[in-house]
């Protein structure tokens, strides 16, 4: 059994950056790889880096973890094949954590990228995190792992310290994982034109209610001049177009060219659109969303999964240090 790992932090919705960046990426992966299965890891033990954050609310956090599941069967993902567990639920995660923060060296870390940015104001889970990431790894033996570019950094610490854990090991060797980074989309841009992010709140959520999306699409930051007096390839309306909408683009130049249409419109014409497009994965999610009973029982089943995989690698890992 070959496994693909995709990790996902509990500290929002999922946008359409995330759908288009990894998810959709990642579930198609799977499909044209059948020897695999799909590991979703809500990473909740990461999230608490956020703790001292001022909007932290514990109870909003944990209701995004139903949200992030019910999303993704809304997607129609086969379950057998695709498995969604909470971080927090695999027993001994935090046993493989502390060996490797053990193998690592501090001045190593103060490298990392995250610390270098927010030097005089980080707390000790956000420096130790990429080794917590790492763990993530080399406790279901990962082949794959889907990224975005800014954890490059990352996974190249996770592979530094399974090459060190397979020095120390005779009869058996951890995979180095290969990331996939999706090229295309790596960088969704935002409603400001920058990084589509929760922290930035820029992000177009396609399962928010009617009233938030078309606030945000209504949002959207045009031009004083007319329509048909720019170059509508350089405005954001158009990118967030071609992305949702791609087999439609040449159809919406076509319309911009039409001096009765104006900006109010495509923001109504693009509101409209993704009500329609994505009309029943919405339907799905908000069923999926009021079956808490199910997510829980999904959840339940796919820890006790998970930790049977750890704790094989676990026991390997273990014998090294005891």
């Amino acid at each position: 059994m070959k496994i693909i790992l995709l990790g996902i932090k509990n500290n929002g919705s999922l946008h359409i950056g995330h759908l288009l960046s990894i998810i959709y990426p990642s579930i198609n992966f799977l499909k044209n790889n059948k020897k695999y299965i799909l590991l979703i890891l809500i990473a909740d033990l990461h999230v608490l880096t956020y703790i001292n954050n001022i909007d932290y609310n514990k109870k909003k956090y944990n209701n995004y973890i139903y949200k992030i599941l019910s999303i993704f069967l809304s997607l129609e993902i086969n379950i057998k094949k695709v498995l969604i567990y909470k971080q927090s639920d695999i027993k001994y995660i935090l046993k493989i954590f502390w060996y490797l923060c053990n193998l690592y060296k501090f001045n190593r870390l103060k490298l990392t990228h995250i610390y270098k940015k927010y030097l005089n104001n980080i707390n000790i889970g956000e420096f130790i995190y990429p080794i917590l990431m790492a763990s993530d790894i080399i406790s279901l033996n990962v082949k794959y792992i889907f990224i975005g570019k800014d954890q490059k950094q990352h996974l190249e610490i996770s592979k530094y310290l399974i090459k060190k854990i397979n020095i120390k090991l005779l009869n058996y060797k951890f995979n180095i994982p290969k990331s996939f980074i999706n090229k295309k989309f790596n960088k969704v841009l935002g409603l400001d034109f920058k990084k589509m992010s929760k922290s930035n709140k820029n992000t177009i959520n396609i399962f928010s209610n009617k009233k938030k999306i078309k606030n945000k699409i209504f949002k959207i930051k045009t031009s004083s001049k007319k329509l048909q007096n720019i170059n509508i390839k350089k405005i954001y309306i158009y990118y967030i177009y071609k992305y949702l909408f791609k087999n439609n683009k040449k159809k919406f130049l076509k319309q911009c060219k039409n001096y009765k249409y104006n900006f109010y419109k495509i923001k109504k014409n693009i509101y409209k659109k993704i009500l329609k497009v994505y009309k029943n994965e919405r339907l799905r999610y908000f069923y999926y969303y009021k079956k808490k009973k199910l997510l829980k029982n999904i959840l339940l089943k796919n820890k006790y999964i998970i930790n049977k995989i750890v704790y094989k690698n676990y026991n390997i890992i273990n014998n090294i240090f005891k």
